[in-house]
């Protein structure tokens, strides 16, 4: 085999693996993304009050990230603007208040 053939040989071969590679990650996000769907599938969280709650959580989730397409779950982060109110943020999105 000539040098020529064997240095396309290699390049091809260099390039496939790449390709593997990047299939294979995309493959395990594509993975990550459907347990996270079903787990939301199988918990899901009720509209009350403006945001969104889990059965048993006294902690709300922030419904800018969780209407994200993305679809995520973030406790909002309550705190006391005045004395006797609550309000909440969000640590991620630093949207909602």
């Amino acid at each position: 085999m000539s040098i020529c053939k064997t240095l396309y040989a290699r390049k091809q071969l260099l390039e496939t693996q790449l390709v593997i590679t990047d299939l294979i990650n995309k493959n395990m996000a594509l993975e990550q993304e459907n347990q996270r769907l079903k787990e939301h599938e199988s918990d899901p969280l009720i509209w009350r009050n403006a945001k969104y709650w889990k059965d048993g959580d006294d902690v709300p989730f922030c419904p800018i990230c969780y209407e994200s397409p993305e679809r995520y779950r973030y406790h909002l982060t309550p705190y006391s603007p005045t004395a006797g109110a609550i309000a909440y943020t969000c640590g991620h999105c630093k949207r909602y208040s």
